[in-house]
């Protein structure tokens, strides 16, 4: 009887456990892991690694922050990272990878962004110079950027009246194949190497190229009185190839005739200075005026005849009269 008691008491105590136990630890949870933004990321957006953790011990959490790119090269320790083109760019993949830890057991999550290329931006093209002959050298000068940092390729397409004539940086024109009011247009296109691309044109019209006259004479070059004077160009140059007409403009001591063709007929004044100008045009524009002078020239009078009156019978004391009969091509007073 007594052994069963004490046996009893035996087994009651051995089954009491509900003093001295220890309650076990359980491992931290990553509820959510997010990158703000994770859409239209470039090389120079910042970018924030968003975690949220809880601990079914309530024990607090730390959260730890790894940025890493496409190699696994680390390049942050913190929730934030500002991105620029030293440290990234287009196409790579950058991973923000969060661990949590309540002071016993930790673990670990990863997010990823890919990073978007920028496309190249051109600011400016320019055509130099900006007026342009028919035979004038072009060259086109533009300025760009890249926000990725990237080398830009680039190429030139030369147009004229939409037709492509050349793709070098420069271009020369030549009054055989080029005319005034052609439109002449470079267009600058740069890319990045990751398909961005982005292009720009200039424009410039060729401005109608003035004739030239190379010479003017007037003939004759001994000028007297009563001549006829002819005005004549000479070396006549269209860089383009059009008709040239001459206008002419007479003058006599500075004063405009009435004459506008390229003869004046006499008389004129001894001494006066008689001046020809010559200005062509080649049915858009008048090139430079040239112009000449002569002064015209004395012409010696004539005797015609000359006698002594009277001529026969003259005795000691006769009075004789010398008659002369002169005259003047210029009309001038004659002594």
């Amino acid at each position: 009887m007594r052994m069963m008691v004490s046996m009893g008491l035996i087994g009651l105590i051995a089954c009491d456990t509900t003093e001295g136990t220890t309650e076990k630890n359980v491992a931290p949870e990553l509820t959510s892991l997010v990158i703000n933004p994770d859409l239209g990321v470039t090389t120079s957006t910042d970018l924030l690694c968003v975690a949220n953790a809880t601990d079914e011990n309530d024990d607090p959490v730390e959260l730890s922050y790894i940025w890493t790119d496409s190699d696994g090269a680390e390049l942050a320790a913190t929730s934030e990272l500002a991105l620029n083109s030293d440290i990234t760019q287009p196409n790579e993949e950058l991973t923000c990878t969060v661990t949590a830890s309540d002071g016993i057991e930790s673990v670990s999550s990863s997010v990823s962004v890919t990073i978007d290329n920028t496309a190249p931006i051109i600011s400016s093209v320019s055509i130099s110079p900006e007026e342009v002959d028919v035979d004038t050298f072009l060259e086109c000068y533009f300025e760009a950027s890249d926000a990725d940092g990237e080398e830009l390729t680039t190429t030139y397409t030369w147009t004229q009246n939409g037709v492509e004539v050349g793709t070098d940086s420069t271009l020369q024109l030549n009054p055989t194949d080029y005319t005034s009011d052609d439109l002449i247009e470079c267009t600058v296109t740069v890319e990045d190497g990751f398909g961005g691309t982005a292009s720009e044109t200039a424009q410039v019209y060729v401005d109608n190229t003035a004739p030239v006259i190379g010479s003017v004479t007037i003939s004759p070059e001994m000028a007297y009185s009563t001549d006829t004077l002819t005005c004549t160009a000479a070396d006549i140059f269209d860089a383009e190839g059009h008709e040239v007409t001459l206008s002419y403009e007479w003058l006599i001591n500075g004063e405009i005739q009435t004459e506008t063709t390229d003869t004046l007929n006499g008389p004129f004044t001894v001494g006066a200075e008689v001046l020809c100008r010559v200005t062509p045009n080649d049915g858009r524009v008048d090139g430079s005026v040239v112009e000449t002078s002569v002064t015209i020239l004395n012409t010696t009078p004539v005797m015609n005849d000359i006698s002594i009156t009277p001529s026969t019978g003259v005795e000691a004391n006769t009075l004789l009269e010398c008659v002369a009969n002169s005259s003047d091509i210029d009309n001038e007073a004659l002594t």
